[in-house]
């Protein structure tokens, strides 16, 4: 076909701006394309050594809001031990997965990180921070003295410190 009030070459430009055009915006101008929080799970507390009253559950969301299913999450303990259940889930159909986090052996503060890799950009992301409370004495001295009370004081022998 031949249009006779263009140059040749305009059109091939045309269609080389327009490719160029049509790749990714810079980052900073591109919106994510996963949201992600949390449903529920946080600000729980245990005693040392325990498994928390309920799961760690969070979402993830496209850019339009919408569940994504089949994404890889992971969870993983920062500070104050202990350790989670699976470590790392698929979201189900409304983009929610969970994991259960048992505390460590020390009282106190517990931080944990969800994160996720996007499959579109590859970007690393970080879903949600739990935090939650180790209650109550260390895990190891708490198994010792429940020892000492029921076999009462120990000896080397074994007989509970009775004499003969």
């Amino acid at each position: 076909m031949h249009w006779p009030n263009r140059v040749p070459g305009t059109t091939l430009l045309a269609t080389l701006a327009i490719g160029a055009c049509a790749g990714k915006a810079p980052a900073d101008l591109t919106p994510p394309t996963l949201s992600l929080g949390v449903v529920s799970g946080r600000r729980q507390q245990a005693a040392v050594g325990q498994e928390l009253p309920q799961p760690l559950v969070v979402q993830v969301l496209d850019s339009k809001l919408r569940p994504v299913k089949g994404q890889l999450v992971s969870f993983r303990v920062l500070s104050g031990g202990g350790s989670v259940y699976a470590g790392s889930s698929l979201t189900n159909s409304d983009g929610i997965t969970q994991d259960y986090w048992t505390m460590g052996p020390q009282p106190g503060l517990a931080r944990l990180l969800v994160r996720a890799v996007d499959p579109t950009t590859g970007e690393r992301r970080n879903i949600a921070l739990f935090t939650a409370v180790a209650l109550g004495a260390p895990h190891y001295a708490a198994a010792r003295s429940n020892a000492a009370v029921a076999t009462g004081s120990a000896s080397p022998d074994g007989d509970g410190g009775r004499e003969r």
